[in-house]
């Protein structure tokens, strides 16, 4: 999805019983993943709260996460 909205830069990590993201790009394309997690998840993935928090550090280019997968 991250790909599709258009997002640059993206990682994702599971960690223990939570998902972490890192995501860059425009401010209306974070938006949209944002509100993708928060409302338009699929229905079998049960999100109890999304943080949001700025971060200083490098974030993968999204090409180069998906061929890491």
């Amino acid at each position: 999805m991250a790909e599709f909205i258009g997002l640059r830069g993206f990682h994702a990590e599971d960690v223990k019983d939570y998902m972490e993201f890192l995501i860059e790009g425009d401010d209306d394309k974070v938006s949209e993943f944002l509100n993708f997690v928060k409302t338009d998840h699929p229905k079998q993935v049960k999100v109890k709260e999304v943080i949001v928090e700025d971060y200083n550090g490098i974030v993968m280019q999204i090409d180069r996460f998906s061929q890491v997968l």
